[in-house]
């Protein structure tokens, strides 16, 4: 499968294959910057779910630092440590 990236940044980027049957849009606002939005669209409906959350820390400066907690489908944040590794390998997704 050929995925395409479009991107201004990683916090803003749309993840599609050429017919956008695989579609997901990742969005951090600029008034909202500690909050970043992964949505996955529908194929049949067009239509974008939330399918998960992440919470940003933002350093002095204004710039945002790695996540500090994911919420996936709605549940309950939990803290991104039970997600990624520190080496940034990504662990225990499917709990």
């Amino acid at each position: 499968q050929r995925l395409s990236l479009t991107t201004t940044s990683l916090q803003n980027v749309v993840i599609s294959n050429s017919n956008d049957v695989i579609y997901y849009e990742v969005v951090t606002p600029k008034w909202e910057p500690t909050m970043t939005r992964v949505s996955k669209m529908d194929p049949k409906s067009h239509e974008l779910e939330v399918v998960a959350e992440l919470k940003n820390e933002i350093e002095k400066g204004g710039a945002s630092s790695a996540p500090s907690a994911v919420r996936l489908r709605g549940q309950q944040f939990r803290p991104a440590g039970e997600f990624w590794t520190k080496d940034g390998s990504a662990s225990n997704l499917g709990a």
